[in-house]
C-alpha cells in the first residue's frame, strides 16, 4: 500500500495540494496486479508563459485527476507488463496551432489550454532472453481526446510500436531499436506515420568505465514529428 501527499505553495496559483493512492499484491508465482489512483497539479513553466512568438501570460496551470491499473509477471527468462490508464485533465498545456485562439503577433501558433481533456489506453511490454539476445517489445494504444469537440488532440499518436534486439557477450553488447509512430493531426493536416532504426554498441572495458556508439535514424528516414 501507498499513500502520497503533496502541498505546493506558488506565488501567483496559490496553494495547491494533491495526493496518490496506490495498491499491488502478489497473486501467483511471477504475477502481480496494482492499481494506483491519484491527482496532479503543473504550472505553467516560464517559456508557456513569456518566451517570444509563443508564450501567452493568461495561460492557466494544468489539473488532473487519473486512475490506472496494472498486472506484471516476472519469469526466470521473460517479463510482462500490461498497464491501462484513464486520465481526465482540465485545462491541459499544449500548443495551439490556431492562431485565432492566440494573441495578436502570435501568427505560427502559441501556447493554449484545452479546457477538457481526456487520455485513456493500454501500455503493454514483453522481454525474452534467448541466449545471448534480448528481445523487448512494446505496443501503446492511446486515445487522446478534447471531450468539449471530441477531436483528436495534436501531436499524439493512437498507436506506437517499438521492437528492441540487444546481443550481450561478456564486455559487448550490440543493438537496434526499430520505432514505428502512427498518424497524428498536427496545426490541421494529418502528419504521415513513420518508422525508425537505431543502432547502439557498447563496449565496458573496465568494471567501471565503457565507451557507447548510437547510431539514430540509421536508414536517413525524412520524417516530420510536428508540423513544417
Amino acid at each position: 500500500l501507498q499513500a502520497d501527499l503533496r502541498w505546493d505553495h506558488n506565488s501567483v496559483y496559490h496553494d495547491q495540494t494533491t495526493g496518490k493512492l496506490g495498491w499491488g499484491m502478489d497473486v501467483g508465482a511471477g504475477w502481480s496486479v496494482r492499481a494506483v489512483a491519484g491527482t496532479a497539479f503543473r504550472a505553467p513553466t516560464f517559456n508557456d508563459l513569456y518566451y517570444p512568438g509563443y508564450g501567452v501570460v493568461t495561460l492557466l496551470p494544468e489539473r488532473s485527476r487519473s486512475v490506472e491499473a496494472g498486472l506484471n509477471f516476472q519469469g526466470q527468462d521473460n517479463s510482462l507488463a500490461t498497464t491501462a490508464y484513464y486520465n481526465k485533465v482540465s485545462d491541459l498545456i499544449g500548443y495551439q496551432s490556431d492562431v485565432t485562439q492566440c494573441p495578436p503577433g502570435l501568427d505560427f501558433g502559441c501556447a493554449g489550454n484545452t479546457s477538457r481533456a481526456l487520455l485513456q489506453g493500454i501500455t503493454m511490454m514483453g522481454q525474452q532472453r534467448l541466449g545471448k539476445f534480448e528481445l523487448t517489445l512494446t505496443l501503446d494504444w492511446l486515445n487522446a481526446k478534447d471531450r468539449n469537440t471530441d477531436q483528436t488532440l495534436p501531436r499524439r499518436a493512437s498507436n506506437q510500436q517499438t521492437f528492441a534486439v540487444d546481443w550481450n557477450d561478456g564486455p559487448w553488447q550490440l543493438g537496434g531499436t526499430l520505432l514505428n509512430v502512427g498518424s497524428r493531426p498536427d496545426g490541421g493536416v494529418l502528419l504521415p506515420a513513420y518508422q525508425l532504426v537505431d543502432l547502439n554498441a557498447r563496449w565496458r572495458f573496465e568494471r567501471v568505465w565503457q565507451l557507447e556508439a548510437r547510431l539514430q535514424n540509421a536508414l536517413d528516414k525524412d520524417y516530420e514529428p510536428t508540423r513544417d
